[in-house]
């Protein structure tokens, strides 16, 4: 994968939940990550990435932001595209 010639992002999330995504996930390319992370969370980087040109070539770990002490010492990465909150579901949905 990594050798073909195409662009690739490699996501590793923590362990999945299903909960709903209350704030920007945390990502690194560096180092480990543990604890968890929503599958909202993994979805919603995974659509991040398509318009990021600094996650091509990169293996990012996805964490929930509650877990961030799981990734100390390692570095913060950020995406091209900034995260913003997904709309509340509407009642009954």
């Amino acid at each position: 994968m990594r050798a073909a010639k195409l662009d690739w992002t490699i996501l590793w999330p923590a362990f999945l939940t299903n909960r709903p995504m209350r704030a920007a996930p945390l990502l690194t390319a560096e180092g480990r990550g543990g604890g968890t992370t929503s599958r909202q969370a993994v979805a919603d980087v995974a659509v991040r990435c398509l318009a990021s040109d600094n996650a091509i070539g990169r293996t990012l770990i996805v964490v929930d932001p509650a877990m961030g002490f799981t990734l100390r010492g390692s570095p913060r990465f950020e995406l091209d595209v900034p995260w913003q909150a997904w709309p509340a579901p509407s009642p009954g949905a």
